[in-house]
């Protein structure tokens, strides 16, 4: 009896606190100051940066586990498809990243590698340089005209990404603008640093994220389908950078 009564109060009795300071310590925190207050988002001009994410898992910690394994999940079921662990970033952030959920929403690719990169020099207003089509040629010899084909399809698909990017950035650019126009010269301070800050409220990030998906999804076709190279090496300027190709 005396047993089964030391069994009882066993079994009931609540497990021992751990030792959270102890546990803490080699981070450098304490039981006190590891505390998350909800208040400090104030500091960030009340929760509209918050992200969609933290208010679910507020909302109910006890399935922060859930999540975690959904997401885990997630990730790894698109370990060899970079742009499907693009698309779980994005919900994270409470963002769609696709434009349409009918058709194929990627540019149509152009007719040629050097009509790509030509296109990149007309974005820019500047000439396409006199030995462009050398350089083509040269990459062709390496990749192939299919492997050719797919770096174009990835170019155009940059080239388009980057209106997308404009877009996210065209009301909010065009207010910092003016806000130097009209400061310029006078001395800026945390004030004023606010006030710039404030502005980029107005940013989008709607088109860049989509455009950046589809530009992800562009270099995963093109990886899947890219044909054997040979060894080399053909550099091409770009006014947003060098298009290397080559094995």
């Amino acid at each position: 009896m005396a047993l089964a009564a030391s069994l009882a109060a066993l079994v009931l009795a609540p497990p021992p606190e751990p030792d959270w300071d102890a546990l803490l310590k080699p981070a450098g925190l304490t039981l006190q100051t590891a505390v998350l207050d909800p208040q400090v988002l104030l500091m960030f001009e009340g929760d509209e940066f918050v992200l969609p994410a933290f208010q679910a898992y507020w909302a109910a910690p006890f399935r922060i586990p859930a999540f975690g394994r959904s997401l885990q999940a997630s990730l790894a079921a698109s370990e060899d498809q970079p742009n499907e662990a693009f698309v779980a970033a994005g919900r994270l952030l409470g963002f769609g990243t696709r434009r349409t959920l009918l058709g194929d929403p990627l540019v149509q690719p152009p007719k040629s590698l050097e009509a790509a990169l030509s296109s990149l020099f007309l974005r820019a207003g500047k000439p396409a340089p006199k030995d462009l089509a050398k350089r083509c040629g040269e990459a062709e010899a390496l990749v192939g005209a299919e492997g050719c084909a797919r770096v174009a399809s990835v170019v155009a698909q940059a080239a388009s990404a980057l209106d997308w990017r404009d877009a996210s950035f065209h009301s909010g650019a065009e207010a910092l603008f003016a806000r130097a126009q009209a400061q310029e010269g006078e001395s800026g301070g945390p004030r004023d640093l606010a006030k710039w800050l404030g502005e980029l409220r107005s940013l989008d990030l709607r088109p860049m994220l989509a455009g950046a998906h589809d530009l992800f999804l562009a270099c995963h076709r093109a990886c899947k389908k890219l044909p054997g190279v040979r060894p080399g090496l053909v550099e091409i300027p770009t006014p947003y950078g060098a298009v290397a190709i080559g094995g």
